[in-house]
């Protein structure tokens, strides 16, 4: 079992949160953008990096608002096919409207598109951390909360 530490990007403009739209054999899913933190990277800045390159966006990053941790197996994605224990964790961020665009350079194997989804559409979708992502983006959400899932088997 592989043991990772990844940095993600809640991101917002005008009523939408940006999405990694990926696809395994279940179908069509949605991620916020990020990735893994690499050695000797602090978690802000693997937000920016990962941001970067799978989005093209420029982010400015505000506060911590989640951390998920789970452990599963990802049968579709090689490396985690026996297993993986990850804890993520999630930054609200905003873009950074004084750098342009740039084009995405590396997209994860199972990810397809990025979309721009309506926060109301977000409870009729297959969105991970959470459905309710979009709660954690009030300025008053109270604290960082902790959420997380063990696979049955682990």
């Amino acid at each position: 079992m592989k043991t990772r530490t990844a940095a993600r990007a809640l991101i917002e403009d005008e009523g939408h949160i940006l999405f990694s739209k990926c696809k395994d054999s279940n179908g069509v899913f949605y991620v916020l953008p990020g990735g893994k933190i690499e050695t000797n990277e602090l978690a802000e800045e693997a937000v920016l990096r990962e941001c970067i390159e799978e989005t093209g966006y420029s982010v400015k990053v505000e506060e911590l608002v989640l951390v998920k941790e789970f452990i599963k197996k990802i049968p579709d994605v090689e490396v985690f096919k026996n297993g993986i224990h990850q804890i993520e964790l999630i930054f609200k961020c905003k873009l950074d409207k004084n750098k342009a665009k740039q084009e995405a350079k590396a997209m994860d194997v199972y990810q397809i598109a990025l979309e721009w989804l309506p926060i109301n559409a977000l409870k009729d979708l297959r969105v991970y951390p959470t459905q309710n992502i979009a709660s954690y983006l009030k300025k008053n959400h109270s604290l960082v909360k902790y959420i997380s899932l063990r696979e049955e088997g682990f």
